[in-house]
């Protein structure tokens, strides 16, 4: 990203926090579990599909995630 805006990956990290209050990197884990809570709302898939679309190693894993937000 910090490519893409052609600043630098530090600079990109404290500009982040300083305007969203969390790091680029927990924006981006709450975001991928908002949208792993999403998939696993709708009932549609089974929990491996969800684990290999989100690339994770195994449901363990999901549970993991789901549980400590």
């Amino acid at each position: 990203m910090a490519e893409h805006f052609n600043i630098a990956n530090d600079y990109l990290g404290i500009y982040f926090k300083r305007q969203a209050g969390i790091t680029l990197r927990e924006y981006i884990q709450n975001y991928r579990n908002t949208l792993i809570r999403q998939r696993i709302a709708t009932g549609r898939v089974t929990l491996k599909e969800i684990v290999a679309e989100f690339g994770l190693t195994d449901v363990s894993h999901l549970n993991k995630i789901i549980h400590k937000t």
